[in-house]
């Protein structure tokens, strides 16, 4: 069956319209059509394309939402992506594990994760360089507050 991204939207709303039910029965205070709402879905096509393959500037020109907000949204789904991926290992379906680090493998690329690698090793000489430019760094925030630019 192909999925759409207006059809798993529809699911996830109606498994929100469940769960709001079932919490009213149990006579929780809640408004089930303010909860259900709170169920937004503005960045499934976002995240479709991101691991589809298209480019950071393709999908931010997709949306009117800010750039950090799209990264942020795709690294937190990684690492739920990550503790499904644990949990499936952990009661043994394989087959599950597999499909999640599939997903994860989708997710982790280009400039979304660029900050998440290692940090180049530090040398003498690369020691020196980053003691001066603290240094400028220093210098500018006080010529900021002194009012000097």
């Amino acid at each position: 069956m192909k999925y759409t991204v207006y059809s798993v939207t529809c699911v996830a709303q109606e498994f929100a319209r469940r769960i709001a039910k079932v919490s009213i029965d149990c006579n929780m205070q809640l408004d089930e059509d303010e909860y259900v709402a709170k169920f937004k879905c503005t960045l499934m096509d976002i995240v479709l394309a991101w691991c589809k393959g298209a480019t950071f500037l393709d999908i931010c020109k997709m949306t009117d939402v800010f750039e950090g907000s799209i990264i942020r949204c795709i690294r937190r789904l990684e690492e739920v992506l990550r503790q499904l991926c644990q949990a499936a290992k952990s009661i043994g379906n394989t087959d599950l594990e597999e499909k999640f680090s599939s997903a994860i493998t989708m997710l982790k690329r280009d400039i979304i994760f660029a900050a998440k690698q290692s940090l180049p090793i530090v040398t003498e000489d690369s020691t020196a360089t980053i003691k001066i430019c603290r240094a400028y760094v220093i210098c500018s925030r006080k010529s900021k507050r002194l009012g000097r630019t």
